[in-house]
């Protein structure tokens, strides 16, 4: 796959000067439960501010997307079975947390925060089917009819779309514009990560075109539809993906295979397809087999990963890590689920990589 890049920022992995948001000075606000509108919508977001938060400091910020059917409480509580508080690696790090909530429809009434009500995110292909390969479920498996008829005003295409058709990306750094005049943001450390359908989201927020804004991605089981595995829209762009072994529900896939198809129908890109379509986009060398990329919680719950690393922007100078790691194997389960060690294995991957400001590259 062969695109043209704008890179606006390069990414170091040494500590930079803190580039201080417009909030530095300004008493921040309190933890806990938010609102904001955007698009004609009350956005609803949970945030927690550390206790070391220093309004004078600038103070890195990691914005996590739920899975599909919960809300930002998920990462701020833990709320939610399978879900897990992002607030104590918050507290032990330093850093700003940010948990927003995706938007439901009238038809799916419920509370996201106590698990119902079918909020969700608008990325990678939940919205967009039939896509650029065709439907992105298998329309014998998959026959409900998932439409958010209040924000897809046209319907949907097909019976494989499942999430709200907002322009959640756009909502995202309107909230970031917010929260930037707020806080003392240090605007070379903002990170995003998610899980499941909040995982499909990081990756959408990777692919668009404000993605120079953000240092380094999470993506925790969550991979883009068939047919939405696009390319990084600014480079480099270090991304890691977490995925269970034996997930179901948005299954990673084999290690030759382009797409896999989950237990419900839907179509979703391989983890090796798309960290191999990233890594080259970065110039690394993907014929070469994948080397074991270390962590700190290397074995736990049956944790491994990997990275393409060798030869990585010897064409472009543009290399960064595109990480495929995955838990679980005959004692772990690896289900889809998020482990408690997802919080701080993404700050662990997070804290390598600054953004610093650069003059534009075409690759």
């Amino acid at each position: 796959m062969t695109r043209i890049v704008a890179v606006a920022f390069l990414i170091a992995t040494v500590a930079a000067t803190p580039n201080s948001s417009k909030g530095c000075g300004v008493v921040a606000p309190k933890s806990g439960k938010q609102t904001f509108t955007n698009q004609g919508h009350t956005r609803e977001f949970w945030m927690h501010v550390p206790n070391s938060y220093d309004k004078n400091t600038a103070t890195p910020l990691v914005i996590l997307f739920h899975g599909w059917g919960y809300s930002g409480k998920e990462w701020y509580s833990g709320s939610g079975p399978g879900a897990v508080s992002a607030v104590p690696a918050a507290e032990e790090h330093g850093f700003i947390l940010v948990a927003p909530t995706g938007l439901t429809d009238s038809r799916f009434p419920g509370n996201c925060d106590n698990g119902a009500g079918n909020c969700g995110w608008n990325g990678a292909g939940t919205s967009g089917s039939p896509g650029p390969l065709g439907p992105t479920c298998n329309k014998k498996i998959q026959k409900e009819d998932d439409c958010y008829y209040d924000t897809c005003a046209d319907g949907c295409k097909d019976i494989c779309s499942w999430s709200t058709c907002n322009d959640d990306t756009t909502m995202v750094h309107a909230l970031l514009d917010k929260l930037e005049g707020e806080l003392c943001v240090d605007q070379t450390r903002i990170y995003a990560g998610g899980e499941s359908n909040g995982g499909m989201m990081t990756w959408q927020m990777g692919t668009d075109s404000r993605a120079a804004r953000f240092a380094a991605f999470v993506a925790t089981i969550g991979l883009p539809h068939h047919g939405f595995n696009f390319l990084p829209a600014a480079l480099p762009m270090p991304i890691m993906g977490i995925w269970g072994k034996r997930d179901s529900t948005i299954p990673p896939g084999d290690l030759t295979s382009e797409y896999t198809q989950a237990k419900s129908g839907w179509y979703y890109t391989t983890a090796r397809s798309i960290t191999k379509d990233w890594a080259h986009a970065h110039g690394c060398n993907v014929t070469a087999a994948p080397t074991k990329y270390s962590t700190s919680i290397d074995g736990t719950n049956g944790l491994a990963c990997t990275a393409f690393a060798s030869s990585c922007g010897d064409d472009h100078g543009i290399g960064a890590p595109v990480v495929d790691c995955r838990f679980g194997g005959y004692f772990f389960g690896g289900g889809h689920e998020v482990k408690a060690f997802v919080p701080n294995l993404m700050w662990e991957f997070f804290s390598k990589h600054t953004r610093i400001l650069a003059e534009a590259t075409i690759v």
